[in-house]
């Protein structure tokens, strides 16, 4: 069985997080990978600046393999996030299009996504009942016909995930929002992975010399 796996958005501190993805080793599966050529984000909280360009060898040290687009941002118009997120999505489909290949499963993810799981990564295989896909939590309803689901991870069957986000909408900006009426339009239940803790990263973790996921946490809490 093969895996195709879809890393999306802005570099931050891919450099700690890819060193958590055992999947890599583990199982069978090939990498596309839609980013930007500049990395900012600041923390108020902090008075926290972190900025600099990305250059494919940043990338490649870790995963000399993989599919990569890099993308200078300033070259686009995007109204809200959610466009620039469906921008990555298209250009991951758009890459695995070209390759002809085939896969079992696809597991979404961000650059910055540490992980920590207690299971062997070959368990993935087993998140692909066609009307499910699996993530971190379930749809929270959150008012009155408002919902709410974490973006950031999500694995399921290749041609169930491959349909979902290709027909993403686009019209509105509530990410979190429209991803769960989306999924829900695709009568599709979204399945709670056990054992696993998936924790987005900020710049500051680079300070910490540890990949140690409880103090990692501690420094993207700091981030605020």
């Amino acid at each position: 069985m093969k895996a195709a796996v879809l890393v999306y958005g802005m570099y931050t501190c891919f450099d700690i997080a890819v060193k958590s993805w055992r999947f890599l080793n583990e199982i069978d599966c090939d990498v596309y990978f839609s980013t930007w050529s500049h990395h900012k984000k600041y923390s108020p909280k902090l008075d926290y600046l972190s900025e600099f360009d990305v250059n494919e060898d940043m990338i490649r040290k870790h995963i000399p393999n993989l599919n990569l687009q890099i993308h200078n941002e300033k070259d686009y118009i995007f109204d809200y996030t959610l466009l620039k997120v469906i921008f990555h999505w298209n250009n991951c489909l758009k890459m695995i299009e070209e390759s002809g290949k085939k896969y079992d499963i696809m597991i979404l993810t961000r650059p910055e996504n540490f992980m920590k799981y207690i299971f062997d990564s070959s368990e993935f295989f087993n998140k692909n009942e066609k009307n499910k896909i699996y993530g971190l939590e379930n749809i929270k309803i959150v008012g009155n016909n408002k919902y709410f689901i974490q973006d950031i991870f999500f694995v399921g069957d290749f041609n169930i995930m491959y349909d979902l986000l290709n027909t993403m909408p686009t019209d509105s900006s509530d990410m979190h929002g429209k991803l769960s009426e989306h999924i829900i339009s695709k009568n599709l239940q979204v399945e709670v992975i056990n054992n696993i803790g998936v924790m987005t990263l900020r710049p500051n973790c680079v300070e910490s010399n540890e990949n140690n996921y409880e103090k990692l946490w501690d420094k993207v809490q700091e981030w605020g």
